[in-house]
């Protein structure tokens, strides 16, 4: 058994499973949203976030323990923490609580794990859009079998935080489209967003990976659930969709990127996937 930790930009999880025929076959899969991408790159990580991410990585050490998984968990960190100023500080500070060393993945890295796990769900070439928190990143093989990524500075908890219009919004994706390959393209998005918004299409009180997995979603259905959460308070949603739990304000800008993108790449459906960069990871051991 395995474990692998992501601190991402709004959330750290947890996978724990094996890795049998190339896939991860996930035993439990937990998460605690921390925000750490709630600041710009380059200015120091935030106070709070940084203590609710290690008030999760002790409790994550505790179901380990509990576990009996012996071997040390594979972390890594990504955007949020590798563009704050005060990166190597944050490094130091879990490897002197927590025992554990963290790789802090390069763009280039972060792109081939996100790319390796969500394809190992799905068949076939694709384009993977990872709408983090922090960043929105776009992957795909290019024609020679090399891996091609774009990535730029706008996630959920970004947009959240500086609002852009459609407009504004748009112009900060566009760049996301450079050498992107022509022709007919299967879309496929991972992360939190992308898989609560099918949960919530799903009508899934509570999150299982089983209908999420593989779910196709179509531009009308995600433009309805769009303008229904944007009708509703955040404590309607939270009522409403119990799924979303403290996802009820980041959903909306998260769904903005991905309405967007579609418009942007005259896509008219995208396939869901659970399986992301912490697949790719563990599937690297």
């Amino acid at each position: 058994m395995l474990a692998g930790i992501d601190i991402g930009s709004n959330s750290v999880r947890m996978l724990i499973g094996t890795v049998e025929d190339n896939k991860v076959r996930v035993a439990d899969d937990y998460m605690a949203i921390t925000r750490l991408g709630q600041t710009s790159p380059g200015e120091p990580l935030n106070k709070v976030a940084v203590n609710q991410t290690l008030e999760a990585l002790k409790s994550f050490k505790g179901v380990i323990a509990a576990r009996r998984i012996e071997k040390e968990p594979i972390v890594v960190a990504t955007s949020a923490v590798r563009e704050a100023l005060d990166s190597a500080e944050f490094i130091q500070q879990i490897n002197e609580t927590m025992g554990w060393n963290v790789r802090v993945l390069s763009a280039a890295e972060e792109a081939e794990y996100a790319y390796r796990g969500a394809t190992s769900a799905v068949l076939g070439n694709c384009i993977v859009i990872d709408a983090g928190g922090g960043s929105t990143e776009l992957i795909w093989r290019a024609a020679d079998g090399t891996l091609q990524s774009r990535s730029v500075k706008v996630g959920s908890v970004r947009l959240l935080k500086r609002a852009l219009d459609d407009e504004e919004l748009e112009a900060a994706l566009n760049p996301l489209l450079k050498g992107l390959p022509e022709g007919e393209r299967t879309l496929v998005g991972v992360g939190g967003t992308i898989t609560s918004l099918a949960a919530v299409l799903n009508g899934l009180s509570t999150y299982s990976r089983g209908p999420v997995e593989g779910y196709v979603m179509s531009m009308e259905p995600l433009e309805r659930i769009y303008k229904t959460l944007c009708n509703a308070t955040v404590q309607e949603r939270l009522l409403t969709w119990p799924v979303l739990k403290e996802r009820t304000d980041t959903i909306i800008p998260g769904t903005r990127i991905y309405l967007m993108l579609l418009k942007i790449l005259k896509a008219e459906k995208i396939i869901v996937s659970n399986s992301g960069l912490l697949d790719g990871v563990l599937l690297d051991v």
